[in-house]
């Protein structure tokens, strides 16, 4: 598969469906280790290709264009977003573009599997609590800062946009998937509208913020919340279960009493980390009652989660 160079951006001359074809020049060759997608999203599939140079396992992001084009209201600027802003933020816990030239095919650092997996493959919370949580949820957080400090929102937090991979006996967590990220002036208290950029119908609706639910204004504290949502699937090993989550992200979401309602669900979840103590009623609850406050406003802020956590 090869690409015709035109200033910045690249095109393919062939078909999307002509993925079979196992080397890609773009401009760096990689080949295609796999047709069957590693992930797919609502206008992309991520594929496992080894790069030919560096002889390394590269993630390479096949954006479906006209789909995508017309979920951005054939802006070419808004498709182009997610990897402007994967350029932005270079952080240990964020995972970005690695490719030197704008493309239609996104090349990325290979990782194992996701969140979303890994939650899946340890079914209790003895087999979560004994990898250590809270160096996830520390991980995730310091992911999710970097973003935010570049003006960034991601707008997507969800277990299948974490990813990670083992380095050195160590799992390396990292945020991905920025293709509903949206850039906006923190300086003057900008609030963005869900129908601002076109991009309203997509995106996982379950892990949505209320704000973001009701088709609110919302700040970055939206992302906040669903990381929130996040760190209750984790501590709770019965959340994985897709019909479950859609149960309780929801009562949640609708609850007027979280702080009734917080602690029957937490019930048992406390078990002690090698590392640090979470204990039910304890430092947990009080994390995820800040981060799940339905007033954004109210809802702690990165740094006093990292405090809390003892991070920091």
């Amino acid at each position: 598969m090869k690409f015709a160079r035109n200033n910045d951006l690249c095109s393919a001359k062939v078909a999307p469906s002509s993925l079979q074809n196992t080397v890609w020049i773009s401009p760096q060759p990689l080949q295609l280790l796999s047709q069957v997608p590693l992930g797919t999203g609502y206008y992309g599939k991520v594929y496992k290709a080894l790069h030919l140079v560096l002889n390394e396992p590269m993630a390479v992001k096949h954006i479906l264009l006209f789909k995508a084009l017309q979920a951005c209201s054939w802006n070419v600027d808004l498709l182009l977003r997610e990897i402007k802003h994967m350029r932005q933020v270079e952080h240990a816990n964020v995972w970005t573009s690695t490719n030197d030239e704008f493309s239609l095919f996104i090349q990325m650092e290979f990782f194992d599997s996701t969140l979303d997996v890994w939650l899946k493959e340890r079914p209790t919370k003895e087999e979560r609590q004994g990898e250590g949580v809270v160096s996830i949820f520390v991980q995730m957080l310091q992911g999710l800062d970097a973003i935010h400090r570049k003006d960034i929102l991601h707008r997507d937090i969800k277990s299948n946009n974490i990813f990670y991979k083992e380095e050195n006996d160590k799992k390396i967590w990292k945020i991905g998937d920025l293709g509903l990220s949206k850039k906006v002036n923190s300086s003057s208290g900008e609030e963005s509208s869900l129908d601002d950029d076109g991009l309203s119908h997509v995106g996982n609706v379950n892990c949505r913020s209320p704000e973001m639910s009701k088709g609110l204004n919302y700040t970055y504290k939206t992302d906040i919340y669903s990381m929130g949502l996040v760190f209750l699937e984790i501590l709770l090993p019965e959340v994985t279960n897709s019909g479950k989550k859609i149960q309780v992200f929801s009562q949640i979401r609708e609850s007027e009493n979280l702080a009734g309602y917080l602690p029957d669900l937490l019930r048992g979840a406390g078990s002690e980390d090698k590392n640090h103590k979470i204990r039910e009623n304890g430092v947990m609850y009080e994390i995820l009652e800040g981060m799940l406050n339905s007033v954004p406003l109210c809802r702690l802020e990165i740094y006093e989660i990292l405090k809390l956590l003892g991070s920091t």
